[in-house]
């Protein structure tokens, strides 16, 4: 009887020449798995194996009625954590969560078919590393077929894209942030309009809330998505306060962020709009201060999507998502801190000239009194010493009348050539 391990067995020349991949595959007790003892293997899962372990790409072979997993070394970082534990084990155990939908759906359509298979950047919620996470792969399907025709089971050649999907994803949804708060005028438009594009990403951004320091005790948020009507208000005014309220009082005090409990903005768990929704409710939620000239200025508040890692790239991005709407929040302050100060002149000015023309008569009246009578007794004067004296005190009282009116109208316009 051959023993599994004899190398006489074209399996065993496989193991053999598939270096160190190959030797840990030589170490499985195969018969313990729905593929049996390497020496029953027939040939075309043979030769798929020798091209997968000759091969750097990634590739995986799912053989046989249950689709018994092989892959080479290229896969392990797919496969994660259940490396080795999942080779020669069925698929539908090895990724539970991803085999009724949409997994078992392409493989039964290749081996049914025999024909094969190409799915472009496809989402699946797996696990991998001991939680659900949100990942997209290029993959290309095709059959094996035995001896007699039939597909005896399915080659896949796939290339993980996750980080250029999320990573466009993430881009788009900066810039169009960027794009859409450039030049707008009020705090409360940029947090409108923030709200408006972060639901549109409901993968990224399941629920946001900005909450601006500028209004009485930031109670509710300027602007929202996701979020149910109700439990909006978050009172931040009170020492005894919620905790929700205090962390955010805190974030506001030390311009640190802090993790929250979703519940505290949503009235309860959240099921959100990500794919995973149905799996994962979102639990956590992040406060981030928004600072604006040495100061705290509001807290963006974001719902953490539960199917990326809890650190990394994921929180990098939100940290920046919130660095833009900080500057688009700054700009909105200067401009209407410009604007404000421009009302203030205008109003001044208005004072001014409302001023100048209510005690324009002030200043006139009299000298006009004292001129009208001088005037006339110069008039009826004949004696030369006399009207030179007149004369005299008629200059003096010109001179003062025309100092008057000058500064009557000069006051107003050097207040209207200060305005900006």
């Amino acid at each position: 009887m051959t023993r599994r391990d004899d190398p006489r067995t074209a399996a065993a020349r496989v193991f053999a020449e598939g270096g160190a991949f190959g030797e840990l595959l030589s170490g499985i007790d195969w018969r313990a798995t729905p593929l049996g003892p390497p020496v029953s293997w027939p040939g075309p899962l043979v030769d798929s194996l020798r091209l997968m372990l000759t091969s750097e790409h990634g590739m995986a072979l799912y053989w046989g009625a249950e689709f018994a997993t092989l892959y080479n070394s290229g896969s392990t970082p797919i496969v994660g954590a259940k490396h080795p534990w999942a080779l020669g084990r069925p698929y539908k155990e090895v990724f539970p969560e991803v085999w009724a939908h949409p997994v078992s759906s392409h493989f039964h359509y290749v081996t049914d078919t025999r024909k094969p298979l190409l799915v472009p950047d496809e989402l699946l919620i797996m696990e991998r590393h001991g939680f659900l996470e949100q990942c997209y792969f290029d993959s290309a399907f095709q059959p094996v077929l035995l001896d007699d025709g039939t597909a005896g089971g399915v080659l896949q050649i796939l290339t993980e894209t996750t980080g250029r999907v999320l990573g466009e994803r993430r881009l788009r949804l900066l810039s169009e942030t960027g794009t859409r708060t450039a030049g707008l005028p009020t705090p409360g438009e940029v947090a409108r309009v923030v709200a408006e594009v972060a639901g549109s990403y409901p993968e990224e951004i399941p629920f946001l809330g900005l909450y601006l320091a500028s209004e009485p005790g930031m109670q509710r948020p300027a602007a929202s998505t996701g979020l149910r009507s109700a439990p909006e208000t978050v009172s931040l005014n009170a020492a005894d306060g919620p905790e929700a309220a205090a962390r955010l009082v805190q974030v506001v005090a030390d311009g640190v962020p802090a993790t929250l409990p979703a519940a505290a903005f949503t009235g309860g768990s959240l099921a959100g709009r990500h794919a995973a929704a149905s799996l994962l409710p979102v639990e956590q939620a992040l406060a981030l201060p928004l600072h604006s000239a040495g100061r705290v200025e509001g807290v963006l508040v974001v719902g953490v999507n539960p199917c990326f890692p809890p650190a990394g790239a994921y929180y990098d991005f939100l940290e920046v998502l919130a660095s833009a709407v900080a500057g688009a929040l700054s700009a909105a302050l200067a401009h209407e801190e410009q604007r404000r100060r421009a009302e203030a002149l205008a109003e001044l000015d208005r004072a001014k000239t409302t001023f100048f023309a209510n005690v324009s008569h002030e200043f006139r009246t009299p000298l006009t009194l004292l001129l009208g009578p001088l005037q006339q007794a110069l008039a009826d004067e004949d004696r030369p010493e006399r009207r030179e004296q007149l004369e005299l005190a008629e200059r003096g009282a010109l001179r003062l009348l025309k100092q008057v009116n000058t500064l009557l109208e000069r006051r107003p316009c050097r207040g209207r050539a200060d305005a900006p």
